[in-house]
């Protein structure tokens, strides 16, 4: 059996990684997978933790791709995300028998109806399409109108193994937030939950740990704030786990295109206390209370409350109870083990 994972680049991100895992554990049980980018683009470490026997193609040429297409026949095809099934048309011509996913990971499209047409031009020739949670597929179905009878859900994974920690949750309030700097992301309204907290005396702190354009922006704003010695900016950091091991709560503030973050499950089996953004698949992973919090989107004082509330607790019962959640629902190689199912 042949896959090919077409994917725009191999830039770090939680979807590359994800299907970096995923190229392996699949290419161990046997089938031949290659790994095809659109654009030149790749981060060495990332492309460092292939498989040998996982091939990376990239195409400097959009002719040269298409030569590939139609000399060579291969099985299966997984499109990641818009932009690979964009070409969805050439992967059914110049492979007629084989079966295309749709791996979509974008909660809402609001780029244009132009595209959005395009979009389920392109679905059109693909076997099924694979949402990253129930929101999703609920809100793509209804809100774009595709086709429900090829759409199914695989959730993100975490490994159990590597996501695991032994540390003490701190008494003091050591919040952390991992991901890009992009506006989405809201950031913006940490910080301010933040001066809200050291307004009213809390001992709080915050460490922001990723990369990308808003950071100098977001810099000046907590400079602006008077809060550089309550809230740390790490930068683009690979290996997150440690920030992680050191914080009580994790947080993501995000207010659209959000869906399963694979950050919030790591964070779940590492023992703390999440608090997220009621967006995307969020009560998919979280029921409120039990295994983390959530909080209306945009809504400050409510996360504010949230932080409090997981730091008025002192039986560490949500943090238990957020690994346990990952262990017998999120865990890696029941997600491989969906896409193998998936493709047989």
């Amino acid at each position: 059996m042949k896959l090919c994972i077409v994917m725009t680049n191999l830039k770090i991100g939680g979807s590359e990684r994800k299907m970096v895992k995923l190229a392996n554990y699949l290419s161990d049980k046997g089938i031949s997978v290659s790994i095809l980018t659109l654009k030149f683009s790749r981060d060495e470490v990332l492309v460092g933790e292939l498989n040998s026997s996982v091939k990376v193609l990239y195409f400097g040429s959009k002719l040269e791709f298409f030569r590939y297409l139609f000399v060579n026949k291969v099985d299966n095809f997984f499109l990641l995300n818009s932009y690979p099934l964009f070409f969805s048309f050439l992967f059914r011509v110049g492979n007629p028998r084989s079966r295309i996913f749709y791996l979509n990971n974008t909660s809402v499209y609001a780029d244009g109806k132009l595209k959005l047409l395009l979009i389920k031009f392109s679905a059109m020739f693909c076997n099924g399409i694979v949402f990253g949670a129930k929101a999703q597929l609920c809100y793509w179905n209804y809100q774009y109108g595709f086709n429900i009878n090829k759409s199914m859900v695989i959730y993100n994974g975490v490994d159990v193994e590597c996501f695991k920690n032994d540390i003490e949750l701190q008494s003091k309030f050591e919040i952390v937030m991992v991901g890009q700097v992009r506006p989405e992301k809201n950031y913006f309204q940490a910080v301010n939950c933040i001066k809200l907290l050291v307004d009213d005396g809390f001992d709080v702190s915050l460490n922001i740990v990723g990369g990308g354009k808003g950071l100098v922006q977001l810099r000046d704003y907590i400079s602006n704030l008077n809060l550089t010695a309550y809230i740390n900016l790490h930068g683009e950091v690979y290996d997150v786990k440690k920030y992680l091991e050191v914080a009580r709560i994790f947080l993501l503030c995000s207010n659209k295109v959000e869906t399963f973050s694979n950050a919030v499950l790591e964070a779940m089996s590492m023992g703390k206390i999440v608090i997220i953004s009621d967006i995307g698949g969020a009560r998919e992973m979280i029921d409120h209370g039990v295994n983390g919090y959530i909080f209306e989107v945009n809504n400050t004082e409510d996360l504010k409350q949230c932080i409090i509330k997981a730091f008025d607790d002192k039986s560490d019962l949500l943090a238990n109870n957020a690994r346990k959640t990952v262990l017998e629902k999120f865990t890696s190689i029941n997600m491989m083990r969906s896409y193998m199912r998936l493709l047989k």
